[in-house]
């Protein structure tokens, strides 16, 4: 759902499909006595307020396999990506899919790897390997690394990979929308 315009008085509202294809699109006015404007100006918030707990409902999970079924965790997420920017409705890339994975990645090493190593006194993604251990490169192409270094410290992989699935699942709508407003 985007607001296209809206001047006080005249609100536009464009759905699109996971194509990005306008599948919607309302028109609201307060033309009109004005004992009526509250009453509009109510019905009008209600029905971007339900439109919006759709949105939420409807958003498809991103992945076509379970994360914890991958063989490789970063493929997982480059499958993610891919399935992102095809949602977005943008024109799918291998640089936009590697973006959106990385970026991916970095949130998972940061909102849920930190997390659970602060219970084992870990406060950078660093301190899951042995000194000079960690690999470098991007953080989608040393996820597989990172991902085993923190099952090996947390001693199985279920939490992890459910964590990792509610992280990416339930921000799916804003990394979509984020996607479609970056390049279209």
């Amino acid at each position: 759902m985007t607001q296209e315009v809206f001047k006080g008085t005249e609100l536009t509202i464009t759905g699109v499909d996971a194509g990005g294809k306008a599948v919607l699109r309302i028109e609201w006015g307060l033309g009109g006595p004005e004992w009526m404007e509250p009453l509009i100006l109510r019905q009008r918030e209600n029905l971007c307020r339900v439109i919006g707990e759709a949105m939420q409902q409807s958003a498809e999970k991103p992945f076509k396999t379970s994360f914890a079924s991958a063989a490789s965790k970063s493929g997982a997420l480059m499958d993610w990506a891919e399935e992102l920017v095809r949602a977005a409705g943008v024109e799918v890339t291998n640089d936009r899919v590697e973006e959106h994975a990385n970026m991916a990645a970095a949130a998972v090493g940061h909102l849920v790897f930190l997390s659970i190593g602060a219970r084992f006194g870990v406060d950078d993604l660093g301190g899951f390997f042995a000194p000079g251990q960690a690999p470098a490169g991007t953080s989608v192409a040393t996820f597989d690394a990172l991902y085993a270094q923190v099952t090996a410290r947390v001693g199985q992989s279920q939490a992890i990979d459910r964590a990792v699935e509610e992280r990416l699942s339930g921000a799916w709508p804003e990394w979509v929308d984020g996607c479609r407003s970056l390049y279209s």
